[in-house]
């Protein structure tokens, strides 16, 4: 087992998807709350994805995900945790000014993948985003 917290804004994805755009690590303000470590996506209208190769060596995913203060859409978002079968380890509607957070076990995870269902889904940012 992996004994550090790793901020996955530091880990190379193995696999990622955002239609046309392209998927950003970049500070975000959300719910006025300002993080240096956050994720996101340019585009919207499909499902977006990030996928990670955690080979079983973390016990947690750990995120908040929201909707940046300064987005001009108040669209809601629907974000899932993924397994490499394509299980939803956890999911969850995110809207303007109000966060959530995301505890996963992931013991037995080989691939996790940060998908944003299709609709408003550039909206959304994965803050603080650790595995453990």
């Amino acid at each position: 087992m992996a004994r550090e917290t790793k901020y996955l804004t530091t880990v190379e994805p193995v696999k990622e998807y955002s239609w046309w755009g392209e998927w950003t690590d970049a500070p975000a303000t959300v719910n006025n709350v300002a993080y240096k470590r956050a994720m996101a996506t340019s585009t919207c209208g499909y499902d977006l994805y990030r996928e990670y190769l955690v080979k079983r060596q973390y016990k947690y995913f750990r995120a908040d995900v929201g909707i940046a203060d300064d987005t001009e859409d108040a669209s809601e978002t629907e974000v899932h945790v993924v397994n490499e079968e394509g299980r939803v380890l956890e999911r969850a509607t995110v809207r303007p000014g109000t966060p959530v957070s995301f505890d996963v076990p992931i013991d037995d995870v080989l691939r996790l993948r940060l998908l944003v269902v299709e609709g408003a889904a550039g909206l959304a940012r994965w803050y603080g985003a650790t595995l453990a």
